[in-house]
């Protein structure tokens, strides 16, 4: 039997599970084909922005540091910051969705503003989900894209709709 591994996350290891379940499966009729055999996988990613790299590196130019706060696992997590340049170290990963709301109160409490360690950073979480509501609610700045759930827009102060420049598109 062959089959194709997901270049990222947890796919890659369910694919393989089945695969070898399917050919370690004991068979109950006398002949050497396995009972059953993957018939159709499916794979759903969310692609990564064509101008993300550059408005990540845009923010870093202004010595403003990207962290990423995923709810994905940290395999998938960190492939995404190999391809658009946020330092491993500022990555928090295998977030629970009512869990966003703290790590972005740890990071208001931990992080500093550049040349002083009195004054706290100001942090500007970006959304798009259900899910970011209360991390958006939180954050100092919460910053709702459009195609986002309407709770998640309406926790925001700043709601990026459509504009023909988006930077993001």
């Amino acid at each position: 039997m062959e089959y194709r591994a997901a270049p990222l996350g947890r796919a890659r290891h369910s694919v393989g599970n089945y695969v070898n379940a399917a050919s370690t499966r004991p068979d109950s009729t006398t002949t050497s084909t396995p009972p059953w055999e993957l018939a159709i996988m499916l794979a759903v990613a969310d692609p990564i922005r064509p101008k993300a790299k550059n408005i990540l590196q845009a923010l870093r130019d202004r010595k403003i540091a990207v962290w990423m706060i995923s709810g994905g696992n940290p395999t998938t997590a960190h492939a995404v910051d190999k391809i658009v340049g946020i330092p491993p170290e500022n990555i928090i990963a295998g977030v629970l969705p009512e869990q966003k709301a703290d790590k972005i109160q740890y990071l208001e409490k931990t992080l500093h503003r550049t040349g002083t360690t009195s004054k706290r950073a100001l942090i500007a979480m970006v959304g798009d989900g259900i899910n970011d509501s209360p991390a958006l609610t939180v954050a100092d700045v919460g910053i709702a894209i459009g195609s986002g759930s309407d709770i998640a827009i309406s926790s925001d102060e700043f709601v990026c709709l459509h504009h023909k420049n988006q930077p993001w598109d």
